[in-house]
């Protein structure tokens, strides 16, 4: 479905392509084998527009653009502005973070759904924005609530509901913020977890995996809480299942806690944001002696076994070996991790030419996926760029910046 030679994705659609954004890929994960992947990317016109544009692979036809800023959003008095971390979880949909102003008002954000039928795309459906109320606490009285005054990291969730989960705050360290979820049966927005009626606080960076099974959906994200007298950041996963009681956050690791099999034995002394897909996990951390690495978790595993019972894992440090020689410096971003545990992930080699994107499988094989070489001067790969199978990324060659995509379970 990828090549192994990156592939410049075409620009057609955008008038004199002033500028490009680190694109991300998804694949339907329950649609048919074979299901290809779609590649969504920002790009700048030199007529200070900003378009969203999709690209399918294998790429058949060139990229057609999804909505472009400087216009009216149909059926209300809004004007797109700008758009940010656009995410898509089915083959048919994608949520985004788009900035609009209102005519002869402030300008707000808000949390946006495309989505299509038979092939055509329907108009964008605002979902929540600034000026949406914030559910109440669960367990407090109904009373009267702020509005959302931060949104962002929406993610559509990708168990057939059709839900999306967003970031939301009242305003920067307020009273209330954590995570929400629009469900689309009503409408309505709902609490997933929040820092006045649960043990974390500072939540940010979620991620959604599926799961053993499409049911068995949770969220991971990274909250601070106190521990054994200690306040303190921590990885946290929690489930989305409806039951007779609210889900809780269940504790993967956090800082102060061992660093998987590493030598010497360190304690983790900061986490980076977390990447997931099935029962996976992972993200970067850094370790107490100066140990920079890339690890895994398997979620059900630690929620069957508990915190450190070996359901972690180092899946490269900076004391790993280069493949052709050379070593890892340091590891920059949020990982992807596809369902079987396989992480794709930024690095820096102490040779900067074998700096760029690199595989590595739970068996220990390292491969790298892209490198710098000769050809870039920069790469970036966000964390949700890789769907299992392509890897998409942005880099800049020569005097040019481009979107490419790659296998990212071969070496190209």
């Amino acid at each position: 479905m990828c090549t192994h030679i990156p592939v410049q994705l075409a620009n057609d659609s955008v008038a004199n392509v002033s500028g490009l954004d680190a694109p991300v890929a998804h694949v339907n994960p329950y649609g048919a084998l074979g299901q290809p992947s779609r590649i969504l990317y920002a790009a700048y016109g030199s007529d200070g527009r900003q378009t969203l544009l999709q690209q399918p692979l294998p790429q058949l036809l060139g990229p057609s653009p999804l909505i472009s800023t400087l216009v009216d959003i149909p059926g209300s008095d809004l004007t797109f502005t700008g758009f940010t971390e656009p995410y898509g979880g089915t083959s048919d949909a994608v949520v985004f973070i788009g900035e609009a102003h209102r005519h002869g008002e402030a300008s707000l954000d808000g949390v946006f759904l495309l989505e299509r039928a038979l092939a055509v795309h329907l108009p964008p459906r605002k979902l929540v924005d600034t000026r949406t109320a914030i559910p109440p606490v669960p367990g407090e009285a109904p009373l009267p609530q702020p509005d959302f005054l931060g949104l962002g990291s929406p993610v559509l969730l990708a168990d057939g509901s059709g839900d999306v989960v967003f970031a939301g705050a009242d305003e920067p360290g307020g009273r209330r913020s954590g995570l929400f979820r629009w469900r689309r049966d009503g409408g309505t927005i709902e609490t997933v977890v929040e820092n006045v009626s649960s043990r974390v606080a500072d939540i940010s960076g979620a991620a959604y995996a599926a799961g053993e099974r499409a049911s068995a959906g949770h969220l991971v994200y990274l909250a601070t809480a106190w521990r054994r007298g200690v306040r303190g950041p921590g990885l946290y996963s929690q489930s989305l299942q409806r039951g007779l009681f609210p889900p809780v956050p269940r504790l993967l690791t956090a800082v102060g806690e061992p660093v998987p099999q590493s030598a010497p034995a360190q304690r983790f002394a900061a986490l980076g944001a977390p990447g997931a897909a099935g029962s996976w996990v992972a993200f970067v951390g850094a370790g107490s002696a100066g140990t920079v690495g890339v690890y895994a978790c398997n979620v059900a595993a630690v929620q069957r076994r508990g915190v450190n019972s070996g359901a972690c894992r180092r899946v490269v440090d900076s004391r790993s070996k280069l493949p052709g020689g050379g070593s890892f410096a340091n590891f920059e971003g949020t990982p992807s991790v596809a369902a079987d545990g396989t992480v794709v992930f930024m690095a820096d080699a102490s040779n900067a030419s074998q700096s760029g994107v690199y595989g590595a499988d739970f068996r220990g094989n390292v491969w790298p996926v892209v490198a710098m070489g000769d050809r870039f001067t920069y790469l970036r790969a966000r964390g949700t760029a890789w769907d299992g199978r392509c890897l998409a990324f942005y880099a800049i060659t020569g005097d040019a910046d481009a979107v490419l995509a790659v296998d990212g379970r071969s070496s190209s």
